[in-house]
């Protein structure tokens, strides 16, 4: 109680000491009228994004410079593939493809069978808003990637997968593993290594 009690008076102790020390603000000084005009700082340069970043807003334009990387559409970034393939991408916000190598051209959409066996309308709905966008126009080597990870009826899923592709000009590989979903990744990182371009 007295700890606390002589703590409290020397608490409002010191505040008194700091309102009696207080003084009027100095006057406001009017700059001369020939004095320059005050010069605004200059805009903090862009940021080129790195890898695994996201590019938004401003860094939109500068992230689509980095043709050395993968662009990827935000929903990617936790595909499993990632453990496969070096996670050398940039996430493009607003990106309607999955993955995008600008340096060969390759515009690429992917899902698995089981994932249409929930949601069947999925894959069509995604081609018809990607066949509206710039991305679509400007990549014609599109591919889409399918994971074949459902056990049963596997054929009426590829022959629908097959038909939607085909409506939409895209070529369709197969891969029984999100390991070998990478592999094709990978392959085309290679190519595009050594100037070469996956047709």
């Amino acid at each position: 109680g007295d700890v606390y009690k002589r703590q409290t008076q020397s608490t409002w102790g010191l505040q008194s000491v700091l309102n009696r020390s207080k003084t009027a603000p100095p006057p406001s000084v009017e700059p001369p009228k020939d004095a320059p005009p005050k010069q605004q700082p200059p805009p903090a340069p862009a940021r080129n994004p790195v890898a695994g970043q996201t590019a938004n807003a401003a860094g939109k334009d500068n992230a689509r410079q980095q043709t050395d990387y993968i662009w990827i559409n935000e929903s990617q970034k936790l595909n499993p593939i990632w453990k496969t393939v070096k996670p050398d991408y940039i996430v493009i916000d607003g990106q309607q493809a999955d993955f995008i190598l600008p340096r060969s051209g390759v515009l690429a959409v992917f899902v698995s069978l089981n994932f249409l066996y929930e949601y069947p309308l999925y894959l069509q709905q995604k081609m018809a808003t990607l066949v509206r966008s710039e991305e679509y126009r400007k990549y014609t080597n599109r591919v889409l990637l399918v994971l074949q990870d459902k056990a049963d009826d596997v054929n009426d899923y590829l022959t629908e997968v097959q038909s939607v592709a085909l409506e939409f000009e895209y070529k369709v590989l197969l891969g029984f593993s999100f390991q070998e979903i990478g592999e094709y990744i990978r392959a085309w990182r290679n190519l595009e290594s050594r100037g070469q371009t996956y047709y």
